[in-house]
Parts: C-alpha cells; sequence; structure tokens
C-alpha cells in the first residue's frame, strides 16, 4: 500500500499548530523545530489587481512566527508546532523540511487562512505524553518578528532566485519573447524608455523598477494589462535591490 506524503489536515490552536500526514514521520526531523517556519500577513481588498502583504497591525510586511518546539504524536503521524500569540488571519504559511520513517524526503510548503482558535485538546490530538505546561510562553522577547532578522546582501544572483521562486517568468520573459505573455521582457529592460497607457514615459531605472513592484498600477505599459500584484510587504528593500541588480544585468547581457 503507498502512502501519500502530503499533509492530510491541519488544526490552528490555541499555542500552535497541529499537522497531520499520512505516513510515520521520522522521530529526529519531526521533532527538530528548525524545520519548521511559519508566518502570517492579511491582504488588502481593494479595486486594484491582487493585493501585498499586512501584518496584523495593517504596516507592510509579514510576520515570521517562531517555532518554539515540534512534537510527534504518539502514532508518529502527526506534529505539534508550539507556536506563540496564534490569532485570526488570512493567510498563514507554514514550510516543512522532514522525512518520512522510510526516508522519503517531504519538503513542501503549507498555506491556510485561520478564522478561529480554540484550545488545543493534545490527548485527543495523538499526543499522550506532551503537557500542555510545556508550551508556556515566558520570554516576550524571544516573540519577535520577521523585522527583526537581518537581511542577506543583495546580488543579482539573489534576484534571479527570487524571480524565479515568486513566478515571474510566467509573465515576464527574459529572452525578449513577448508571445503568451501578459507584461513586457525584462530584457533590455533597464535603462530603456517605457511608454504607457496614459501617453506618459520614463526611463526603466531603479526607482521605476522598484515601483513597478510596489505600485505596478501606477504606470501601465503601453500594450499590456497591468495585472501585476503589488509586492509591498512581501519584498525587503535588499531583495527589491537585487531584483534590479538581476534585470540590470539582462539588460548588460542584451
Amino acid at each position: 500500500m503507498r502512502f501519500s506524503l502530503l499533509p492530510q489536515s491541519f488544526r490552528a490552536r490555541n499555542g500552535g499548530i497541529v499537522i497531520r500526514f499520512d505516513t510515520e514521520l521520522d522521530e529526529e526531523a519531526a521533532t527538530n523545530p528548525g524545520n519548521y517556519q511559519a508566518k502570517r500577513w492579511n491582504y488588502q481588498r481593494t479595486e486594484n489587481y491582487g493585493s501585498g502583504h499586512f501584518k496584523l497591525d495593517g504596516s507592510p510586511g509579514e510576520e515570521l512566527m517562531p517555532v518554539f518546539s515540534a512534537h510527534l504524536s504518539a502514532d508518529r503521524k502527526a506534529v505539534f508546532l508550539a507556536i506563540p500569540d496564534m490569532q485570526e488571519v488570512m493567510q498563514m504559511e507554514v514550510s516543512y523540511d522532514l522525512k518520512a520513517a522510510g526516508g522519503s524526503v517531504m519538503d513542501d510548503d503549507l498555506w491556510f487562512t485561520v478564522n478561529d482558535i480554540v484550545e488545543p485538546d493534545l490527548e485527543a490530538e495523538g499526543f499522550l505524553d506532551l503537557d500542555a505546561r510545556e508550551l508556556a510562553f515566558d520570554n516576550e522577547d524571544e516573540i519577535q518578528m520577521a523585522d527583526n532578522e537581518p537581511d542577506k546582501p543583495a546580488s543579482a544572483a539573489r534576484g534571479k532566485g527570487l524571480y524565479q521562486r515568486l513566478g515571474c517568468m510566467g509573465c515576464h520573459s527574459t529572452d525578449g519573447a513577448t508571445d503568451g505573455m501578459i507584461g513586457p521582457t525584462l530584457q533590455g529592460l533597464f535603462g530603456s524608455e517605457q511608454h504607457f497607457e496614459d501617453e506618459s514615459s520614463a526611463i526603466a531605472d531603479k526607482e521605476y523598477i522598484r515601483e513597478s513592484l510596489l505600485e505596478p498600477e501606477a504606470r501601465i505599459v503601453e500594450g499590456y494589462s497591468g495585472e501585476m500584484p503589488s509586492f509591498r510587504g512581501i519584498l525587503s528593500d535588499r531583495e527589491m535591490e537585487s531584483m534590479v541588480l538581476y534585470i540590470k544585468t539582462l539588460s548588460e547581457e542584451y
């Protein structure tokens, strides 16, 4: 019998998250809190296409949720991630890097909306030896979010990785191709003159690219629909700088 390596269910609880799988997990990997990352954000609903990411206080950005500890259920098929300050939120993402008991790699992301927070019944969830008192979060200084973490240096290589990870290739080619693309090619973009639907124009410099990432509806390139989402609160300043550096290399090569 073959078992799925994908999550079978998830439950948001006061003090953490329960993720249940269809197969037994490798204990060492499952109980290492460093193998998980959790973050959350809200959206803003406007007439524009898409939305940036916003923290619960309304400021731009995402909140990184610290995983204090990870616990394996008695049947070895579920994990309880001890996470403080669980609240209702439009989007929560949990990334994990695990292994099944048989050695298969389980590396994936899980997205869900948190509509309700209830007290966990750890025994009913299958965590027979887990004492709820172990989950007390006493050190408020440890409960800090992503904006306190140092950012990696900007680089063109990092920008290329972001271009791939964010799915930019679905709308913008890097080889000059335009057929089937809903956005202009990035080849030769940096330093070129761009013409917009309102009959204005501008040079595609660093500030123009940053504006396009943060406020894509501000100036729509002539001949295109302008259906690009905002990356406000999604990309850090250094990540935007990395995107600029990468796009600049596409003009240098061109």
